[in-house]
């Protein structure tokens, strides 16, 4: 009898972890694990990958290649789709703007709407009807229509309270909001009817990274080494007031915020050394390299063909329910 109970527990053990090698990456499955990716777009069904090595793009057979660029980009901050189709490519040494029929315009500071050919952030702007691109550098906003390609451009000398302009986004109450990463200067910048307010002490982080926009609230995230978190505004009879700073202790998986992203009823936060943590209601689960991640620097997030991919200092991977 002992020896069939031992059988018994010995066989059990086996086909324990069996089991448990036969699914080691748990939710997660590594598309490439050699690639730093900054962020990524969908672009003409295809996911594109903004990388410190260049442009690639994954099609959906999960094969991913490198698109030859006019010009090299060095470290791809930055992919952006307007409306109009064209693909916005912003590096540290210029932006290639590429068209819907793959034709490629490159552009550097001596056009007079870019204040510098290191780009951090581009964002589409239908404010008023009028068409307006905004392109975020180390040194100011670039104001572009693209109807005519002319602009101007916008630095701490016109009201900025940081030249640096990392993320940008317009709000359905007109407010135009401006966010930096900047060590020492950094912060946000509201403008609205001509009237610029800032924000900097009270936020949980001046070095802004990411943002959430959800209709009436904005989740700034962002930090600096050891120190970050997320603040939360609200938008309430005719105001925008800060709602809520939140930290590690809310249920983030580091202190600095790297990426935020929603999808349906899950938030996904992706941290800069201690993976991804993902909310569903007041479930709060952390996820590092040790559950499949190939990097626990979780750099950019986003939905292709209903799955969710993280883009990480190591490469790629998919979400698989």
């Amino acid at each position: 009898m002992k020896k069939i109970l031992l059988i018994l527990i010995i066989s059990s053990l086996l086909l324990n972890g069996c089991q448990k090698q036969a699914n080691p990456n748990g939710h997660f499955k590594t598309i490439d694990n050699t690639l730093d990716i900054m962020t990524m777009a969908e672009y003409e069904d295809k996911l594109y990958l903004a990388t410190n090595e260049g442009l690639y793009v994954m099609d959906s057979n999960n094969q991913i290649s490198l698109v030859k660029l006019i010009k090299p980009l060095s470290i791809i901050h930055t992919l952006f789709v307007s409306s109009n189709k064209d693909l916005y490519v912003g590096g540290m040494n210029g932006l290639i703007i590429i068209k819907s029929n793959k034709t490629q315009t490159y552009f550097d500071d001596r056009e007079n709407w870019l204040p510098d050919t290191r780009i951090l952030c581009v964002y589409e702007d239908n404010n008023n009807n009028k068409d307006t691109i905004y392109i975020g550098t180390f040194s100011g906003l670039g104001i572009l229509n693209p109807k005519t390609m002319s602009g101007n451009i916008m630095t701490e000398k016109d009201g900025l309270l940081s030249n640096n302009v990392n993320v940008i986004t317009r709000t359905d109450d007109g407010s135009l909001w401006l966010a930096s990463y900047n060590v020492r200067g950094g912060g946000i910048t509201k403008i609205k009817d001509s009237k610029i307010k800032y924000y900097k002490d009270e936020l949980a982080t001046i070095n802004i990274t990411s943002l959430l926009k959800e209709k009436n609230k904005l989740y700034f995230a962002g930090g600096m080494y050891n120190s970050g978190g997320m603040t939360e505004f609200d938008y309430n009879n005719s105001t925008w007031k800060i709602e809520k700073l939140w930290r590690r202790k809310d249920g983030f998986a580091g202190e600095k915020v790297r990426s935020i992203y929603k999808s349906a009823n899950k938030l996904y936060i992706g941290s800069e050394y201690s993976g991804l943590a993902i909310w569903n209601g007041k479930v709060k689960k952390i996820y590092t390299n040790k559950d499949g991640l190939p990097h626990n620097e979780i750099k950019s997030i986003i939905k292709y063909k209903n799955n969710i991919y993280f883009g990480t200092r190591n490469g790629l991977s998919k979400w698989e329910e």
